[in-house]
């Protein structure tokens, strides 16, 4: 694509040209230019990282000139037979297309943006709305202005509302992590209320299966996949019913992030939360990587040697100075079960980067946030006596606590003028309901990745704070959006790309959603808290199988298409089966039908939720003629092929 004068009305303004700069010139740097040019490195003193600091320039001065490429250093060693040359190396030559890119945002150049269209949180473009939506308008209704505005930008076309076949299924695993049963299928479907599903959302809201299924979610997102013994220790150590608790108690999101740092082991509601620090083991840099993206939205790993390569705005020190908020804890035993103390004195350390320099770690966290420390000097030995707690190392009803407690001066950073925080959480539930964050990926919440819709974010996250973190509503306003209840079907050849939200995003059903979903869809389902001993079996294998959760690029992996076709434990499931509690499983009353028309409509019902097309019916009830002589048999395949259809196994 190469771009002619035409570019001078696209960066017309410091908006447009942010808006430039992050989709083309940014992404062409970091493919050439960052290694030598970025966190790691910065030759020469200039840094192509940021708008910022690009114009800032280095040793040479600014290397742009507006509206004068051809003058302009940035663009005067890109061309062909410079010394030197950029960027460096025989036969590397940007392709035209790139110069062009280049050469024509050097002419279209504004020369002052405007910082108060613009303002930053910490690194993270966040701009102010325009007009602000009327006040008492829903929500829902505010962001679909917001993604209609994209649309009628991008001059993209949204594909039609969902059926409510389709709104049904999708809102019961989004919801509670399972496809309804036919009775509620049906339910909903027959129900002529005009707001039938708003109703349905705020039932699915209250119902017992939703905390259970957020758990399990978070869980997972918080402290990672672990086998059965793991899982068992975080039961009885009520991490999960914590968990649970804040779901169903719809317990403010910030509120839940303290508990979590502060690790106390209080009888009250939030017994359990210091769980989430014991299980790091001690480990302290294990501590900050997991608090870093509930906390700061960032995966903050790659700034353990240097600062980030691409990410200004995320330091080493950061890094560090989350390690430091929890170097002085120790995991204990007390007579109340496992905690977390904190030591009042020690945890000074140093860090080097890549040069080798050393620099002292201290409290300075993402959000721009430092706390100072009276720190010992040199050759000063500590000392530790139980003035310096609130609760002294000899108590051994709880884990000591110091006067001064690092863990709390950085709760008190993550809750307190902390955008970050809501930014991070409506991403990541964004994500989970519609199938991409407006960030994408959901951990990358950094000037590398801007959002897709930053006015959006911005409303949002505004809207979760005004709310006191009130999780069931964000979660409500998505779902009852017209964006979250877009067809999966696109409305033209050309299916639009993911970040324009236009048309509904299929998403992979994870482990947990798909053994339910199994269930259910052959009668096997006995409702929430009971599961037979056999079909745990089948859970247990699934979770090997299928490990991921929300993963960035989904594949089908052969090993899991292996397991479905070969499993011992998912023909189980296809064969006939009578149990005391759900009655006659699926197959059974298949094979109770004597016309292989109402097996197929049977089937497809259960399975799938919809009617077979006359196409489906045909080839079904043919298949099934064939199998006369075995009828289970025939059953049990033309099932296999339908939980095995992507059909069934996504999210749609």
């Amino acid at each position: 694509m190469v771009f002619g004068p035409a570019l001078s009305s696209v960066c017309y303004g410091a908006e447009k040209e942010e808006v430039f700069w992050s989709s083309h010139i940014r992404p062409l740097f970091k493919n050439h230019c960052l290694k030598c040019h970025g966190g790691v490195k910065q030759k020469g003193g200039l840094d192509l990282r940021t708008l910022a600091s690009t114009l800032k320039g280095g040793e040479s001065g600014s290397p742009v000139l507006s509206g004068n490429p051809e003058g302009s250093l940035l663009y005067q060693v890109l061309l062909p037979g410079t010394d030197p040359h950029m960027p460096p190396g025989e036969g590397k030559q940007l392709p035209e297309a790139e110069m062009a890119l280049v050469k024509n945002w050097i002419g279209a150049h504004i020369d002052k943006a405007s910082s108060d269209k613009w303002p930053s949180v910490s690194g993270v473009t966040q701009p102010k709305l325009e007009t602000l939506p009327p006040a008492g308008l829903a929500g829902s209704r505010v962001i679909d202005n917001l993604i209609r505005t994209g649309w009628r930008k991008k001059k993209v076309s949204p594909s039609k509302q969902a059926t409510d076949r389709i709104f049904v299924r999708r809102i019961y695993l989004d919801l509670i992590g399972r496809i309804p049963t036919p009775s509620e299928r049906d339910a909903f479907v027959h129900n002529e209320r005009l707001r039938k599903r708003e109703t349905l959302v705020d039932s699915l809201l209250a119902n017992a299966e939703f905390p259970s299924h957020m758990r399990e979610m978070f869980d997972i997102l918080l402290l990672g996949r672990v086998d059965k013994g793991k899982l068992a220790r975080r039961e009885n150590n009520n991490w999960h019913s914590y968990l649970e608790t804040v779901f169903r108690e719809n317990r403010p999101w910030n509120e839940f992030v303290q508990e979590i740092i502060l690790a106390r082991l209080n009888e009250g509601h939030n017994r359990g939360a210091a769980w989430f620090l014991y299980e790091q083991n001690n480990d302290h840099q294990k501590m900050a990587e997991s608090i870093a993206p509930v906390a700061f939205g960032v995966d903050i790993q790659c700034a353990q040697c240097h600062d980030h390569p691409s990410a200004p705005e995320i330091k080493q020190a950061h890094y560090w100075g989350l390690v430091t908020a929890f170097n002085r804890s120790k995991n204990v035993n007390t007579n109340k079960g496992p905690g977390v103390s904190e030591s009042a004195i020690g945890g000074f350390i140093s860090y080097k980067n890549l040069a080798k320099v050393s620099a002292p770690a201290e409290l300075t966290f993402l959000n721009g946030k430092s706390i100072a420390e009276k720190k010992p000097k040199t050759n000063e030995k500590e000392t530790d006596d139980p003035s310096k707690y609130l609760i002294p190392p000899t108590q051994k009803n709880a884990p000591s606590l110091p006067k001064f407690s690092r863990r709390e001066a950085l709760a008190s950073a993550a809750i307190t003028d902390n955008p970050r925080l809501a930014r991070a959480f409506v991403n990541r539930i964004w994500s989970m309901l519609i199938g991409r964050g407006l960030v994408h990926p959901v951990e990358e919440m950094s000037s590398e990745y801007p959002p897709s819709h930053p006015e959006l974010l911005s409303w949002l996250a505004t809207d979760f704070e005004t709310s006191e973190y009130d999780i069931k509503q964000l979660i409500r306003n998505i779902v009852l959006s017209e964006v979250y209840q877009l067809d999966s079907i696109p409305p033209g050849p050309n299916r639009p790309q993911p970040n324009t939200f236009a048309v509904a995003i299929e998403k992979p059903l994870h482990a947990e959603v798909l053994f339910r979903s199994l269930l259910v869809a052959t009668g096997r389902w006995t409702g929430y808290g009971g599961v037979a001993a056999n079909d745990q079996s089948l859970r247990s294998v699934l979770l090997a199988r299928f490990p991921d959760l929300f993963p960035r690029l989904y594949n089908a992996s052969i090993q899991q298409a292996m397991f479905l076709s070969n499993n011992p434990l998912v023909r189980d499931l296809l064969r006939p089966y009578k149990d005391s509690t759900t009655g006659l499983s699926l197959p059974s009353i298949l094979l109770g039908l004597a016309n292989p028309a109402e097996k197929v409509s049977k089937a497809f019902n259960n399975v799938f939720g919809r009617p077979p097309n006359k196409e489906e019916l045909n080839r079904f009830e043919a298949f099934l003629n064939k199998r006369e002589d075995r009828p289970a048999k025939g059953i049990e395949q033309m099932l296999w092929a339908m939980v095995c259809s992507p059909e069934f196994l996504m999210n749609h």
